[in-house]
């Protein structure tokens, strides 16, 4: 009853203000004479204080026109020439899609308006704007600005750089900076699947700050998901697999060590691997593996990865 209630509430604001401004993003032009008599087309406001553009669709044809966006505002793209002066869209987000995409109406003498800003950076080139209709596109006039250099690169790529921008600020608290790495390392591993650049990523992190269990864990899944890749694309061993296993499970023991309060995720993994391990009765009984003995510790060299002796985790 009550759900019912609000419903009949909402539909009745609805009906009052179905001639307002209320829950709607295109509005009257009040003077439409004072307005330039053209085509449909884009304006420009810069607003110094917040560093933003508002951008103002206006509709000063002689039909009505349907914009592209979400949630019934129009979605705008920034686009910038490169360095071969070929102009490409530069808007590196995800766009919202929880109210879904499609067009919306603008007629006759209406316009909307949309914040938008873009990160600055040291490459100076032209900048525009650009909306897509239902049968057309149209764009704002070219000004210039300076963007960073990386802007032109994919999704993944262009966030790498930024990450690593970001870490360049100084006033970043630990938590920051762990959060930082840790979302670099990700990327390289989940996305790129580039996992000697999210190894390395890793234990630049950790020689900042040792004792991150966040670090440790990811380093230690980083060097399973390498393993799983390995047993598909080649003919690596048994016994190299434990190499690299090895060296994954003691980052998971690692990150359990440091942890204030013992993750179940990492106890859970820990448990799950722990069998799968090596008996050290039976190690190396071929001589087939490069192996040394330091402080009665054995250590295997991996060649298809790690590229380094790693200290072998025995089950028992």
């Amino acid at each position: 009853m009550k759900k019912l209630i609000q419903f009949s509430f909402i539909l009745i604001l609805l009906f009052l203000f179905k001639n307002n401004s209320f829950g709607q993003y295109t509005r009257a032009l009040k003077n439409p004479s004072s307005w330039k008599k053209q085509d449909i087309y884009l304006q420009l406001k810069n607003v110094d204080s917040t560093k933003q553009t508002i951008i103002y669709l206006i509709n000063r044809s002689e039909k009505d026109y349907h914009y592209y966006g979400s949630n019934g505002k129009f979605e705008v793209f920034t686009e910038a020439k490169d360095s071969l002066g070929k102009w490409s869209n530069i808007d590196q987000r995800y766009i919202d899609c929880a109210y879904g995409l499609g067009y919306s109406l603008l007629p006759i003498n209406h316009f909307s308006l949309k914040k938008k800003d873009f990160l600055t950076g040291d490459f100076e080139t032209e900048i525009r704007y650009s909306v897509r209709l239902k049968d057309s596109i149209i764009y704002s006039k070219p000004f210039l600005a300076r963007i960073p250099f990386y802007s032109f690169l994919d999704y993944n790529h262009f966030n790498l750089e930024r990450l690593k921008k970001n870490l360049g600020n100084k006033n970043l608290t630990d938590q920051q900076k762990i959060s930082y790495h840790f979302r670099r390392a990700a990327i390289y591993t989940r996305k790129i699947k580039d996992y000697e650049k999210a190894v390395s990523s890793c234990k630049e992190a950790l020689q900042l700050f040792p004792k991150s269990e966040q670090l440790h864990f990811l380093l230690g899944q980083i060097y399973l998901l390498k393993m799983s890749q390995l047993k598909k694309v080649s003919t690596i061993s048994k016994e190299e697999q434990f190499i690299i296993l090895s060296e994954g499970f003691r980052e998971f023991e690692i990150a359990h060590e440091f942890v204030n309060v013992k993750d179940d995720d990492i106890k859970k993994i820990i448990k799950k691997y722990r069998p799968h391990l090596p008996v050290k009765s039976n190690w190396n009984l071929n001589k087939e593996l490069d192996c040394i003995e330091v402080d009665g510790k054995i250590k295997c060299f991996e060649k298809y990865f790690i590229h380094d002796y790693v200290e072998i985790v025995f089950r028992n």
